[in-house]
Parts: structure tokens; sequence; C-alpha cells
């Protein structure tokens, strides 16, 4: 009886840390990023596939960035510029009505975020 309750314990324990870190991975996969923005901007197919290739190199980029080890002053100025050029690329990408919805969306999630410190 006592391992089979140890055993049920294991289990539970295990599709909790799954399911949690799943959940962690999912929030910055660029495939489901660019899907996210499919849903509530209308993008077409082809324009998702852009946005995702777009997501995973300024991912890339971001991390190696990271990586670099600067200092801060220098980290900030390049993070502002990486984050220009992907404005400036995803611009490119969507039409300008979603463009400004998505310049919105962002908007609302940097208010959140800074409300949240």
């Amino acid at each position: 009886m006592r391992n089979r309750m140890f055993a049920v314990l294991v289990v539970v324990l295990l599709v909790v840390s799954v399911a949690w870190a799943g959940g962690e991975k999912g929030k910055k996969d660029p495939a489901s990023q660019a899907a996210k923005l499919q849903a509530k901007l209308g993008l077409s197919d082809a324009q998702t596939a852009q946005v995702q290739a777009l997501i995973e190199e300024t991912h890339n980029r971001w991390a190696e960035l990271k990586a670099s080890g600067q200092d801060k002053a220098a980290m900030g100025e390049a993070k502002k510029k990486l984050k220009e050029e992907h404005n400036t690329r995803l611009k490119g990408i969507l039409t300008e009505e979603q463009f400004a919805r998505y310049q919105a969306m962002r908007a609302e999630y940097d208010r959140k975020k800074r409300s949240k410190k």
C-alpha cells in the first residue's frame, strides 16, 4: 500500500512538473507567439510564417546578445536597436492596420508589465 501511494505521488509530481515546464516554454516559443499574433491580428498563413521566422531570428540574436557579457549600458543600447530592427521588419510584413493593432497590443502589454513592478 505504501509503495502504491509513493508511486501515485511520483506520477502526480511528474505530471505537474511537465505541465508547468511546458507552459513556460510555450510562452516563449516562436511558433506559439506567431499563432497568437495570427489569431489576434488576422494574419495570413504566409504572414504567419514570416512572423515566426522573424521571431526566431530575434530570439537567437537576443540570446547571443545576453551571452556576450556586455555591460548594462551597452546591453540597453543593443536591446533598443534589436527591438527597432524587429519592429521595422515586422512593419514590412504586416498591413498598416495590422501593425497599428500590434502596436496597441504591445503598448497594453508594456503597460501591464510596468504596473506589476
